[in-house]
């Protein structure tokens, strides 16, 4: 457990990378605090975590979807951003939530003031 002992926080926790990393982080041991506006799904993630700076690129959840456009816009969108990634795809919740763990974790113990960003390349080329 490479948390325990822990605490974090978690904003924007009740849902895509967020609650991810919530569930991640208690798994790992932390006290986990999360904070969100769903409050049905805040009960179910809160229990510890402590979180530093992650940059995440192109991430799929439901984002996108919320906004209200038709499925053929977001299909087109989505073809677009992924042709800008070298890595080709949207990355996973979970692969951002990795990430937060890691910054999160004495794995990174000498390590203040640092962003991870978690793009697939994006900002690198």
């Amino acid at each position: 457990m490479k948390l325990r002992d822990k605490v974090a926080l978690i904003t924007g926790g009740t849902s895509g990378i967020g609650f991810e990393t919530a569930k991640l982080f208690r798994d790992e041991g932390a006290q986990v605090i999360v904070t969100g506006v769903d409050p049905a799904r805040l009960k179910g993630a809160s229990r510890g975590i402590r979180v530093n700076a992650v940059g995440p690129g192109p991430i799929g959840t439901p984002f996108h979807s919320k906004r209200g456009l038709p499925e053929r816009e977001l299909k087109e969108a989505a073809v677009g951003i992924e042709a800008q990634v070298p890595l080709h795809r949207f990355g996973e919740a979970g692969e951002i939530a990795k990430a937060a763990l890691f910054l999160a974790s004495e794995d990174s113990s000498f390590m203040t003031g640092a962003e991870i960003i978690v793009d697939g390349g994006l900002t690198q080329f």
